[in-house]
């Protein structure tokens, strides 16, 4: 894969098009979080033009600047949309134990346990801590 493509691909995992709701506000977004990361490592002011033709795949070349900061943004997009998807699982949760006896059974705890964050492991995987 081209640098080109690689840039492309990159620009619309971190600024997805269903979050903006249009193109305008997206290539907006994107120029308004890459710039100052970008042009204080380029010989040349980071433009909004510039951040449309990366989005749209027409630049001659990519910058590693540019790279590095596109690689951030897909992180922090990441990390956001894994935060909201942890809320929304939460209120989920919330309605349906309101709303089903049978969601508070040992079946939904015992998936509940298997579904812990893998952080909450230790070393060797079982949970109990390393002694």
């Amino acid at each position: 894969m081209s640098d080109v493509a690689f840039a492309q691909s990159l620009f619309r995992e971190a600024f997805p098009k269903a979050r903006y709701g249009k193109v305008d506000a997206l290539v907006y977004a994107a120029y308004r979080y890459l710039k100052p990361r970008v042009e204080p490592r380029l010989d040349r002011p980071f433009t909004l033009r510039r951040c449309e033709t990366l989005f749209r795949g027409k630049v001659r070349r990519v910058d590693g600047a540019e790279l590095d900061a596109l690689k951030q943004a897909k992180l922090e997009e990441a990390r956001r949309e894994y935060r909201e998807l942890k809320d929304r699982l939460a209120s989920m949760e919330a309605a349906l134990a309101v709303a089903d006896e049978e969601f508070h059974g040992p079946q939904m705890d015992a998936y509940r346990r298997s579904a812990a964050p893998v952080g909450s492991l230790d070393r060797t995987g079982t949970g109990g801590g390393a002694r």
